[in-house]
C-alpha cells in the first residue's frame, strides 16, 4: 500500500468519485473493496431471467446528476459507457380508492398535482437552494464548513441562519402537515425521506423531504442505461485508466499510521480515505498502510 498516495477503503459512489477525482489530478489511487462487486449500495445483476438486469439496490441517481462530482466528470464518464435516461413523470404514489399522485418535472403542474402550496415552497426553497445542497456537500466540522457558516450568515444573517437550522432540523411529518392540506400530497412525498436512510419522525428529515422534491421536479428520476451499476463500472474505468487500481474482496481491518496525523495530506503523505455513509476521514503519513484480512 506505501505504493499509493491514496487508498480508499470502501468502493460506494463517494469513494469511486473521490477516487476518480484524485487520480485525475495525479494521484496513485488504490480502491480496496470487501465485496465481489465495485459500487457498494449501486449494483445491478441478472435476478430472474438471463440477460435481463436488476438494480437490486440504487436505481435512480438525481442527486448525483445535479451534484458537482458529476458536473467535473460527466463528459469523461459518458465516454467510458455512461448515459442517463430521464423521463417527465419520475415519480408516483398510488392509493387505496385507486387514484394516484405524480411529483412532475414543472412547478405548474405539481400545484395543480400536489396543492396550491407547492408555489410557496419554491420560492422558500430556491433563492437559498445552494445552501441546502452545499450542506448535503460540505463536511460541516471543516475549513470548508467554516467558509460555508460563513456565506450563509453574511446572506441570511443571524435570525435568518436561526430560521434556516431550525428548518434543517424539522421532521418529515411536522413540514408535510404544516405545508400541505392534502393528505395525497404527503403520501407522494413522505416515503422518499426513507431512501435517505431517516424515518418521517427523524430530525432533518422533513429538509431531506424537501430537498429531493425539489430535485425530482428540477432534474427528473435520472437512470443509467443498462442500469446503476454503469455508473460505479464508468467510475471504476476512469481511475483504471488514470493508473488507480480497483480490487475486490480485500476486506480492511485496520489503518496503520506512523508519523504525522495531519488531517489534510499533500498527496506524496499519502493518504487512507473512507466513503462510508458519504463522510471521509483522511489518516496521512509518512508510511500508511491499509492492511487487508485477505
Amino acid at each position: 500500500m506505501a505504493d499509493y498516495d491514496a487508498v480508499v477503503v470502501g468502493s460506494g459512489v463517494n469513494s469511486l468519485a473521490c477516487a476518480a477525482l484524485l487520480a485525475r489530478g495525479g494521484w496513485r489511487v488504490c480502491v480496496l473493496e470487501r465485496n465481489d462487486w465495485l459500487g457498494g449500495a449501486i449494483h445491478t445483476t441478472e435476478l430472474t431471467v438471463p440477460g435481463y438486469r436488476h438494480d437490486v439496490f440504487s436505481a435512480w441517481h438525481p442527486l448525483w446528476v445535479g451534484g458537482a462530482a458529476h458536473a467535473e466528470l460527466g463528459a469523461e464518464l459518458a465516454e467510458r459507457g455512461l448515459e442517463y435516461l430521464n423521463t417527465d413523470l419520475p415519480t408516483a404514489t398510488a392509493f387505496p380508492d385507486g387514484g394516484a399522485a405524480f411529483l412532475l418535472r414543472d412547478a405548474t403542474g405539481n400545484a395543480a398535482e400536489i396543492g396550491p402550496e407547492w408555489p410557496g415552497v419554491l420560492e422558500r426553497f430556491l433563492p437559498n437552494a445552494d445552501l441546502a445542497f452545499g450542506v448535503l456537500g460540505t463536511e460541516l466540522w471543516s475549513p470548508s464548513g467554516l467558509g460555508f457558516a460563513a456565506k450563509a450568515f453574511r446572506r441570511l444573517g443571524r435570525g435568518g441562519l436561526a430560521v434556516f437550522a431550525g428548518e434543517l432540523l424539522q421532521t418529515s411529518r411536522d413540514w408535510l402537515e404544516q405545508t400541505f392540506a392534502s393528505e395525497r400530497a404527503h403520501g407522494l412525498l413522505a416515503p422518499w425521506v426513507l431512501h435517505t436512510g431517516l424515518g418521517p419522525d427523524a430530525a432533518a428529515s422533513g429538509f431531506m423531504t424537501q430537498v429531493i422534491a425539489v430535485a425530482v421536479q428540477e432534474g427528473g428520476m435520472p437512470v443509467p442505461r443498462g442500469g446503476g451499476a454503469m455508473l460505479a463500472e464508468a467510475l471504476v474505468r476512469l481511475i483504471r485508466d488514470r493508473d488507480g487500481v480497483c480490487e475486490t474482496g480485500k476486506d480492511v481491518e485496520r489503518v496503520l499510521v506512523r508519523g504525522s496525523t495531519s488531517p489534510c495530506p499533500s498527496p506524496r503523505a499519502g493518504t487512507a480515505t473512507s466513503g462510508s455513509a458519504g463522510r471521509r476521514s483522511c489518516t496521512s503519513r509518512p508510511a500508511s498502510t491499509a492492511s487487508p484480512a485477505r
